[in-house]
C-alpha cells in the first residue's frame, strides 16, 4: 500500500502537509451504532428486521435478557456486493445473573435466512436453513465437548473451526469485540476479545459459496438458564476491489488542543483508517496509534486525537494516515 507521509511541527503552532493514499472506498454493507433510538425501539428505519425479544436498550441492541426461554433475531437485508467477500466487526457484552451456568449464546450468520425467523438453537445459527455459515458464541455445555466459539456451515463445524472452553463464569459479565472475515473464495477468519475462551480462527477453508442474495442475521436465545446479550457498533464492509477513481482528499487540518493533537481526515464514513507516528523516520521507528472506523457526526470526515503529551513535547515528529487494507 502507498503510504505517503505528512509532517507536523508541534509547539506554539502546528504546521502540516499530508497527501492521502489514492485508494478507493470499499462499500459499507451495513453500519449501525444503535444510538438516537428510544429504549424499546424495534424498527430502525434501515430495512433491518428485529424479531422476538430484540430491541434497543440505552443505545445498544439487546438480544436476550436474564430471563428463561427467550428467542431473538436481527435480520439485515442482502446486498449484492457481499458476494465479493466481507468483514463484520461489532462490540458485544454478555451478563449472567441466572445463578447457574450462563446460557445459551448467540451467532452471527450469513446465508438464505428470511426476515422474521427465530432459531430454537440460536447459538448454533439456524439449523435447518441451508446454505448458511454461522459464527457461534456458545456459552452452554451441551455434551462433551460442546461449549465455546465455533464456525459452522449448514450446522456442521468446519475443520479447525471449534475451540472448547467456557466463555464466561457464573454470575459474571464479559465484553469485547468480534471480527469476522469471509473472503470471496470461502476462506474465513473469526476472532474475538473479552471472553475466557476467545475465537481465534484464521484463514480456514469453509467451502462456503458466497451469494449476493444472502442476508445477514444475528440470533440469540436463552433456555432454562439465561444471560443478557447486547450488540453495539456493528459494521459490515465489502471486500470489493476499490474503484481507483474514488479517492480520499488530503487531511484538512491539524491542531493542538488541550487533549493532544487533533487530526481531521476527510474520508467516507465506514472506511478503516490507520494512524502511525515516527519521531525521526528511521527504519522500524513507526508505531501504530490508531486503527479505527471513520465515523461521527460528519459523514465525510473523521477526527483522530493523539493524547500523548510526552510525544508532542518533542516538538517534531512525523505522522502518516492511510486506508487500512483488510488483511485476514
Amino acid at each position: 500500500m502507498d503510504r505517503r507521509l505528512f509532517r507536523i511541527l508541534t509547539g506554539s503552532a502546528a504546521v502540516c502537509r499530508l497527501v492521502a493514499p489514492q485508494l478507493g472506498a470499499q462499500e459499507v454493507i451495513y453500519a449501525q451504532d444503535f444510538e438516537g433510538f428510544s429504549s424499546g425501539t424495534t424498527n430502525l428505519g434501515d430495512e433491518s428486521v428485529m424479531t422476538g425479544s430484540a430491541n434497543i436498550v440505552n443505545g445498544e441492541l439487546q438480544m436476550t435478557t436474564n430471563n428463561a426461554f427467550v428467542l431473538s433475531a436481527c435480520w439485515i437485508p442482502p446486498e449484492q456486493v457481499s458476494a465479493d467477500g466481507w468483514v463484520a466487526e461489532f462490540d458485544y457484552s454478555i451478563t449472567d445473573a441466572s445463578q447457574r451456568q450462563p446460557a445459551d449464546g448467540f451467532s452471527f450468520n450469513y446465508g438464505s435466512v428470511p426476515p422474521g425467523v427465530l432459531s430454537s438453537m440460536a447459538e448454533e445459527g439456524f439449523p435447518g436453513i441451508v446454505p448458511i455459515i454461522s459464527f457461534e458464541v456458545d456459552t452452554w455445555q451441551n455434551g462433551t465437548p460442546e461449549v465455546g466459539p465455533a464456525i459452522s456451515v449448514n450446522n456442521v463445524d468446519i475443520p479447525g473451526g471449534f475451540i472448547n472452553g467456557d466463555m464466561l463464569a457464573d454470575d459474571t459479565s464479559i465484553s469485547g469485540s468480534i471480527q469476522i472475515i469471509l473472503q470471496q473464495d470461502g476462506t474465513t477468519s473469526f476472532t474475538s476479545t473479552g471472553a475466557l475462551t476467545n475465537a481465534a480462527f484464521r484463514n480456514l477453508a469453509s467451502g462456503f459459496t458466497l451469494d449476493g442474495s444472502f442476508a445477514f442475521a444475528i440470533a440469540a436465545r436463552t433456555g432454562g438458564a439465561s444471560q443478557e446479550v447486547r450488540i453495539d457498533n456493528l459494521r459490515i464492509i465489502s471486500m470489493e476491489i476499490p474503484d481507483p477513481v474514488n479517492t480520499i482528499e488530503p487531511i484538512s487540518s491539524i491542531e493542538l488542543i488541550p487533549a493532544g493533537l487533533r487530526l481531521t481526515i476527510p474520508t467516507a464514513r465506514g472506511r478503516r483508517i490507520g494512524i502511525e507516528y515516527s519521531p525521526d523516520l528511521t527504519p522500524g521507528s513507526w508505531i501504530e496509534l490508531g486503527n479505527f472506523f471513520a465515523d461521527g457526526g460528519d459523514p465525510d470526515q473523521s477526527v483522530f486525537t493523539d493524547p500523548d503529551l510526552t510525544r508532542l513535547a518533542r516538538r517534531t515528529g512525523f505522522y502518516r494516515a492511510f486506508l487500512r487494507e483488510i488483511i485476514p
